[in-house]
């Protein structure tokens, strides 16, 4: 909820930045909702834009006086492509293009956040916690009303700031044009701090876990473990994985996108042949981050083939589908040493995930047989199928990957709303006028279809 607006008296402060150069903090847009009720308008492309965001990094790249800041801008995107840009600007007079991305440090409730006439007023300054620390901030939030082509509309804006660094923590706007008799168009985003080096909280970073630890399997079979990555400390980024023996193990997917606070995972498979030497082997899974790396190990016991009939079950990983769409893994069960008998098969799906049947679900000796998995919600899933004749059984992973469906955008979206000054004003601007003018468009087409009279053009200075 923004906070009301309040403006308050108060002496002429000093101005000085409060960060040094190398500091940094990332963001993430937490809530990006867009409703239309007049029928008129499509969800807007930067709409869009910010859905495919997954974070934003600013960093202080050089201090040029004790106001004069340059931040480069690092946006990640959900197709895992990057964008870098380069903000400049005066914390004391508000010129160039870092405006509200970070303001002078010290700064109190009656304070104007430059020294221009038009600079806009703090309105709190209160404690609130973030990132699990205490900090007095420094709360703006301004209302607008005005008249547009046909209604009204209506811009709340908000930022709260760190005092002491003067770096900016959240940024919320709401936006809203109001159409007598059609309906509304709404739009409000919700942007927040999600890890920084310039006050004491961890370094982003993840965890890697294998499970399970340990296994055996008879010279000649497979066997998988699921390796699973956790965000801690508001990590977010690409993750490489690496399995070593790289002739025995292999990982699907090799490498995973992780959001602040979630979870991925990846399927580890270690093959032998008939011929691979018993004994015990170690696998080393190391997992590489933007800045950091970490290992897991998996410990695998390797037994003298059967001289007895006996069957394998394999799984293919199928590639990567959109949302919506169907991936298909083959499963294969091989006889070896004359194995005869039915093989059953069934499936562990996880949340999130739909399946079909398995198709056969029996296998008579040896065979091939598929499933076809779909998820409306993007990530990478971990199916396991268990394969039973009598008392014995065997079980394989695959991995079930769900893409976000592709943006009508070009690849790199621009810069989060609120974090990016000039795309900011740009898009409430944008808003203003697209709306109102393809709404107005609309209903007068609508009134000159029904023959009811259009309403007078109003010009608003």
């Amino acid at each position: 909820m923004l906070l009301p607006s309040v403006l308050m008296a108060h002496a002429a402060p000093s101005y000085a930045a409060g960060v040094s150069e190398g500091q940094w903090a990332s963001y993430a847009p937490l809530n990006v909702t867009y409703r239309d009720a007049t029928g008129f308008i499509s969800e807007p492309q930067y709409v869009k834009d910010l859905n495919d965001t997954v974070s934003l990094t600013s960093t202080v790249e050089t201090l040029y006086t004790a106001t004069n800041v340059t931040v480069q801008v690092v946006s990640l995107f959900k197709n895992n492509t990057m964008r870098t840009e380069f903000e400049n600007g005066d914390l004391m007079t508000g010129e160039g293009n870092l405006t509200y991305g970070i303001i002078s440090s010290g700064l109190s409730s009656g304070d104007a956040i430059w020294t221009k006439s038009d600079a806009p007023t703090i309105n709190y300054t209160l404690p609130m916690t973030y990132l699990g620390e205490l900090r007095t901030v420094n709360v703006l939030n301004t209302t607008t009303s005005s008249p547009t082509m046909y209604g009204d509309s209506k811009i709340s804006v908000e930022y709260i700031w760190d005092q002491t660094s003067g770096i900016v923590l959240e940024a919320k706007f709401l936006i809203v044009e109001f159409f007598p008799g059609t309906g509304d168009v709404v739009m409000y985003t919700n942007v927040k701090i999600t890890a920084t080096n310039v006050f004491s909280v961890p370094t982003p970073d993840f965890q890697i876990a294998v499970n399970p630890t340990a296994f055996s399997l008879q010279a000649g079979d497979s066997k998988t473990s699921t390796i699973t990555l956790t965000s801690l400390y508001g990590f977010t980024g690409l993750v490489s994985l690496a399995a070593s023996p790289s002739a025995s193990a292999s990982l699907s997917p090799d490498s995973l996108t992780l959001t602040s606070g979630g979870s991925v995972t990846s399927v580890l498979t270690f093959s032998t042949t008939t011929t691979t030497s018993p004994g015990s082997y170690v696998v080393t899974v190391t997992g590489t981050g933007y800045s950091t790396h970490h290992d897991a190990t998996l410990s695998v016991t390797v037994t003298a083939p059967s001289t007895g009939p006996y069957f394998t079950v394999e799984a293919s990983h199928p590639s990567s589908v959109t949302s919506g769409s169907s991936a298909t893994s083959t499963i294969t069960v091989s006889a070896v040493n004359g194995f005869s008998g039915t093989v059953t098969l069934t499936d562990t799906v996880p949340s999130g995930l739909t399946c079909g049947a398995i198709t056969p679900s029996t296998i008579t000796n040896s065979g091939t047989a598929s499933l076809s998995c779909s998820s409306t919600t993007p990530g990478t899933y971990t199916l396991t199928i268990t394969a039973t004749s009598g008392t014995t059984s065997h079980t394989v992973a695959t991995t079930i990957t769900i893409a976000a469906a592709p943006s009508q955008t070009p690849s790199a979206p621009a810069t989060i709303l609120g974090l990016d000054p000039t795309v900011f004003y740009a898009i409430i601007g944008i808003v203003i006028v697209v709306v109102a003018a393809a709404t107005y468009l609309g209903l007068r087409s609508r009134s000159q279809k029904h023959g009811i009279p259009s309403r007078p053009t109003t010009t608003v200075p």
